[in-house]
């Protein structure tokens, strides 16, 4: 089975730099800490692209 991470190609670094200045400011307006649903340590990338496949999750986080 294949599978691609895909990125955030389409911005510069002064988009991130913004975006991350965004969350670091309104971190305590937001509970930003909700819209990821999971998280999992990256090596186990192939068993959250299956249970993705599935439907089972959504908005993982693979944290290396």
């Amino acid at each position: 089975m294949y599978h691609a991470i895909l990125g955030n190609n389409h911005y510069g670094r002064r988009h991130l730099r913004d975006a991350l200045d965004i969350l670091a400011r309104t971190r305590h307006k937001y509970p930003f800490d909700k819209i990821v649903s999971h998280k999992f340590p990256l090596d186990e990338i192939n068993e959250v692209m299956a249970a993705q496949d599935q439907g089972h999750i959504t908005r993982a986080s693979l944290v290396p």
